[in-house]
């Protein structure tokens, strides 16, 4: 199986690389900046 970039399919990614440790805390991290109004909360920004 190939490394997936920012085209790949997430229904073909083995459910251990789809959500190891660091790509859900990243996850969560671009969620919380995406979000003004908790952004504003935790961040002040």
């Amino acid at each position: 199986m190939g490394t997936f970039g920012l085209i790949g399919n997430w229904d073909l990614m083995s459910p251990s690389k789809k959500n190891n440790k660091a790509r859900v805390t990243f996850r969560r991290y671009m969620a919380l900046v995406a979000n003004k109004a908790l952004r504003n909360t935790v961040f002040g920004f």
